[in-house]
């Protein structure tokens, strides 16, 4: 059987580097899932989250991703983003709270347009917090 080599990187160090047979994840333009012998593309990757079911396995893993990029090549996945999280290792009460954090720093902002980099840094706060409770919830 084919499969993928999936690798996920962030500023820290490797965080997955597998053979897998499937990977789904959040573009920007959407979410797109990849298999063996997908065409090569580099795309943006938003907050979300992403899963894949290894090589012999049958259940997927689920991540809660970071913002970062994909390049899919000759059946190699890697993913480059700011933070991955294992659905399994996410503290579901921290990101409850942070969730409430952030609904209330976004309900205090002024009215600022969203390109404002206290608005862009409190509103990527929020959707981190919203994945990782949505994630957390797949496990």
């Amino acid at each position: 059987m084919s499969s993928l080599h999936l690798r996920i990187l962030t500023p820290t160090g490797p965080v997955v580097d597998c053979q897998v047979k499937e990977v789904n994840t959040s573009g920007l333009e959407g979410e797109f899932g990849v298999l063996p012998g997908h065409l090569p593309f580099i795309t943006a990757l938003k907050i979300g989250p992403t899963s894949f079911i290894e090589t012999d396995e049958y259940e997927p893993r689920f991540f809660a991703l970071g913002a970062g990029y994909s390049e899919i090549f000759e059946d190699q996945v890697t993913l480059f983003v700011e933070s991955a999280e294992e659905a399994a290792d996410i503290d579901v009460e921290r990101a409850k709270l942070a969730l409430n954090k952030t609904q209330q720093e976004l309900s205090n902002l002024p009215e600022l347009p969203v390109e404002h980099p206290d608005f862009v840094r409190v509103n990527q706060a929020h959707q981190r917090a919203q994945n990782r409770i949505h994630v957390a919830s797949l496990n």
